[in-house]
């Protein structure tokens, strides 16, 4: 393939030898680029001319025999009478110990002499040139460069002589060889035959000529790419795809016979190149000629040719192996025993050049043997990267590694809480095994600040509150330390939210180390920024967004979890949903699957908060997905409400019934996680029924949250929760107390705090003071995005239009409440608000209820729990008669014509969308 020129100067050289003119060719390839198929196509067309052919191949393994080439042409004439006897003669010659450079001993010569006998060379010569007087002579020698020196000289001397005699001297031979050979290949009047690789187009045509159509014309150019153009090569892989299961593959196969005819390319090269080649695998990419010398033992000037050597075959490009199955054949096979030292060598060296930690881990990691003192710090630092990069796989191996070369009780324990750390970001429940180490060490060792404060994280994240205060005690803070000073900053700003029952302890003692109080600056990051939210100062979700446009793509996961949490307790859900799903959808699948299914579990939240029960659903269960339920921690209680809570929403009780009867860490009720939990099972228990036991858990939060200096509205509403439950069970006077408190706190500011309020502040007044309210709520959720709240607004506000004749402006309510219900996929989207007809209106009348004696609230109460008038009867020790007697009263009161308006009458659906 693209050889028809090259041919066709050969042939002309050829012809011109026949007709009596010497010519001297040389042709010159790199390794497997067709010099041998080109001496035989040689040897043939000399044959059919009836042309004398002498044939020899020089070798590396015989460069030490002088004449050895000389010797394999003569014998290819035996009977041609002159060669026959030049051959004796140069036989006898060695065998008598004459020769002038050399100790003769039974036909070996001691040494690798530099010249021939002047003697001995003008007797082959003249024999030679006698014996092509008879008949035209063709000598041709593949891989001359490898030839013995004496045959050299020969070769040279004869090729001087050839000019007007019938021999055509034929040499192949690979570029860069020794200057010895130079006289030889660079002569004077030869002609030169450069042997370039293949190109795309030349790959195509040998495809084709091979496969018969087996591959593609279009692969050629893949082909080309892993080959270089090498022939050899080319073939290899035809062999691969035939030997392959499918016969057609649509890509490059590589296999077996691929890494054979690479090792045979290696192997014709030189000894330095061959070193060369191993130490460029053992390197990869970080392969500078001499760093390359250094490890092959060449110098630089020998790494270098040897470099363009490589590149000629077309096993390099650009000075990397094409195709990473060529570096691991090198690996495999030429390495072997030798690779862990090999590796272990390239470490050092690539360390004294001061090459790349992570260049210079790698080898270290190839060595697979513990590494010596001066790797482990290397090897931290490969591993800091690693964790930037995002690898962290790689990390922990490196981490590990450079664990089993630690010998200083301080290193190894830094390496263990690096190696926690890298672990809790992939699976928290697998880093917990480190913890116990961890602390047992603490008060010998004594952490330094980061690693003390991460370790602490850690421990609090599992519930470990004592064990992570020991280990902050025991750490080593430097108050005047800068960077010191903003990590214990932000992390008792990030534990005003995370663990407010222990937090005053945690960070009085983080601020005695660095010397202040936790404070929010106007400037402030997303820590700062969360603890303002935390501790009741609103309006800074200005702040937020503009620090998440500024740097989302730069903010660490900490601190893009701490800017969410803090929208939400800024009581601006709509926009932490709005980021979170920006952030899912762009940086946030490239983060670690901690992270990821933290940002998912707020995403989340965010959504229910805003209504959109199909995304809450799923991020929430993403969420658990990502994590298992073990290694969430106190956490726990944060993606299972959101869960619990989308459930109940939308009916599903018995799938949140498995939920909330699973345990969680005691220690989440000392997190806001565990209000969280409590506010979802309260409202589980208010949608099953149980309005007591949901009233337990509303005022548990209350009392903890008061405690923790952390009621806020907007982190858990549970006044209006409570005050819902409480209208349900008639007791309008509690509900309006807590409706009112709740009012006062949230202020004027139009938040989704606010509009949830109203809700309940609208049930408690009176009639005339209702519809005012609702107006109020219905713009402030619509504003809020809170599809969820504003149906059950939309339909209070239907059901108030029509208790005071307003049938038109009730109709429209519901109309409303329907659309945008449908638009949220909310159940029950069709069900009417108002009594027109198809059913009693759906919210609770606070007055209707109030005028229910306690006996007849007792059984509407049992009756609107599904309770038949027996069971009622039986329950409360009455007649069935006096049952069906308050029963009647009830409707009469609460304006229903059947039983199965009367939960929706009594609020006791109020826990779920109406």
């Amino acid at each position: 393939m693209e050889r028809d020129a090259v041919l066709s100067r050969l042939r002309t050289a050829l012809r011109d030898t026949l007709s009596g003119q010497g010519r001297q060719v040389v042709a010159v390839g790199a390794a497997a680029t067709g010099k041998t198929a080109l001496l035989s196509a040689l040897a043939a067309e000399s044959r059919d001319a009836g042309a004398t052919l002498l044939l020899a191949t020089g070798s590396r393994r015989e460069a030490g025999l002088p004449y050895g080439v000389i010797r394999q042409l003569l014998a290819g004439g035996a009977e041609e009478p002159a060669l026959a006897s030049a051959a004796r003669f140069l036989d006898g010659t060695i065998a008598l110990g004459t020769v002038a450079l050399g100790t003769v001993a039974l036909g070996t010569i001691d040494g690798s002499p530099d010249r021939a006998d002047p003697s001995l060379v003008d007797r082959v010569c003249a024999e030679v040139l006698r014996a092509a007087r008879a008949n035209p002579l063709v000598i041709a020698v593949d891989d001359v460069d490898q030839a013995d020196l004496a045959s050299v000289h020969c070769l040279v001397e004869l090729g001087r002589r050839i000019t007007d005699k019938p021999i055509l001297l034929f040499l192949a031979a690979s570029p860069g060889a020794d200057a010895a050979y130079a006289a030889l290949i660079d002569a004077p009047r030869r002609l030169l035959l450069p042997l370039e690789l293949l190109s795309a187009d030349g790959v195509a045509m040998l495809l084709a000529q091979h496969t018969d159509g087996l591959l593609d014309a279009a692969l050629a150019t893949a082909h080309h790419a892993v080959s270089g153009g090498n022939p050899l090569l080319v073939k290899a892989l035809v062999e691969d795809t035939r030997n392959s299961r499918d016969g057609r593959p649509g890509s490059v196969v590589i296999g077996d016979a691929f890494t054979e005819a690479l090792l045979d390319c290696l192997y014709r090269g030189t000894p330095a190149t061959l070193r060369v080649a191993r130490a460029l695998a053992v390197l990869g990419d970080a392969s500078r000629p001499t760093t390359l010398g250094w490890l092959a033992d060449v110098d630089a000037a020998a790494a270098r040719s040897a470099l363009d050597l490589l590149t000629a075959s077309g096993l390099l490009r650009e000075g990397r192996f094409r195709h990473p199955a060529a570096r691991e054949a090198v690996l495999r096979h030429l390495i072997a025993e030798e690779g862990p030292e090999q590796h272990r060598r390239a470490a050092e060296l690539l360390h004294r050049e001061g090459a790349d930690p992570a260049e210079v881990a790698r080898q270290l990691v190839a060595a697979g043997t513990p590494p010596e003192s001066w790797a482990v710090p290397v090897l931290r630092r490969a591993a800091r990267q690693a964790v930037a990069d995002g690898e962290l796989h790689r990390a922990l191996d490196l981490l590990e590694l450079a664990h089993t070369g630690a010998t200083e009780a301080a290193d190894r324990t830094t390496l263990k809480v690096m190696l926690s750390s890298v672990e809790w970001q992939l699976d928290p429940s697998l880093a917990a095994r480190h913890l116990a180490a961890l602390v047992a060490v603490a008060p010998e060792v004594g952490f330094e600040a980061k690693a003390g404060v991460t370790t602490a994280q850690q421990l609090l994240w599992h519930g470990r509150v004592d064990e992570a205060m020991e280990v902050l005690r025991h750490a080593r803070f430097t108050a005047d330390d800068p960077r010191t000073t903003r990590l214990l900053s932000r992390a008792r700003n990030l534990l005003a939210y995370a663990y407010p029952a222990v937090g005053r302890r945690l960070r009085r003692l983080l601020g005695d180390a660095c010397g202040s109080p936790p404070q929010a600056t106007p400037d402030g990051g997303a820590a700062e920024l969360l603890f303002a939210a935390v501790d009741g100062v609103s309006g800074r979700h200005r702040q937020l967004e503009q620090l998440l446009e500024r740097r989302h793509d730069q903010l660490n996961p900490v601190d893009l979890t701490a800017a969410l949490i803090a929208l939400i307790c800024d009581d601006r859900a709509d926009r932490a949903a709005r980021w979170a799903a920006r952030l899912v959808g762009g940086r946030g699948a490239a983060l670690p699957p901690t992270w990821q299914a933290i940002l998912a579990a707020l995403h989340g939240e965010a959504a229910r908060r805003e209504g959109d029960l199909r995304v809450a659903a799923a991020e929430s269960e993403r969420a658990l997905t990502l994590v298992g339920r073990d290694g969430w921690g106190v956490a726990i209680g944060g993606p299972v409400a959101t869960r619990v809570l989308t459930l109940v929403s939308t009916g599903r009780l018995d799938e949140a019934a498995q939920l909330v009867n699973q345990p969680v860490p005691p220690a989440t009720f000392q997190t806001p996680f565990g209000l969280h939990f409590l506010h979802a099972r309260g409202r589980y228990y208010a949608a099953t029924q149980r309005p007591e036991a949901a009233l337990v858990d509303f005022h548990t939060c209350g009392e903890l949250m008061r405690a923790w200096e952390v009621d806020l509205p907007a982190l858990v509403p549970w006044r209006t929760e409570a005050a819902r439950v409480y209208l349900a069970l008639g007791r309008a006077t509690e509900a309006a107390r807590l409706a009112e408190e709740q009012m006062r706190m949230v202020g004027d500011r139009r938040s989704r705090s606010r509009g949830l309020t109203l809700l309940v502040a609208a049930a408690v007044s009176p009639l005339p003071e209702r519809l005012p309210l609702l107006r109020e709520a219905v713009d402030i959720l619509e504003a809020a995005g809170d599809r969820l709240a504003l149906v059950r607004a939309l339909n209070d506000e239907a059901a108030a239009h029509q208790a005071v004749g307003n049938t038109i402006q009730g109709r429209m309510s519901t109309r409303r409440a329907r659309q945008v219900a449908e638009q949220g996929g909310f159940p029950g989207s069709g069900r009417r608000t108002h009594d027109d007809g198809g059913g009693a209106a759906l919210r609770v009348d606070a007055e209707q209820v109030a005028a229910l004696s306690e006996a007849e609230r007792r059984v509407a109460t049992l009756a609107a729990q599904g309770l038949t008038n027996r069971e009622i009867a039986d329950q409360l020790s009455v007649t069935i008669s006096t049952v069906e007697q308050h029963l009647t009263r009830v409707y009469r009161k609460l304006r229903v014509r059947r039983r199965a308006d009367l939960p929706y009458r009594l609020g006791a659906a109020s826990s779920g969308p109406s």
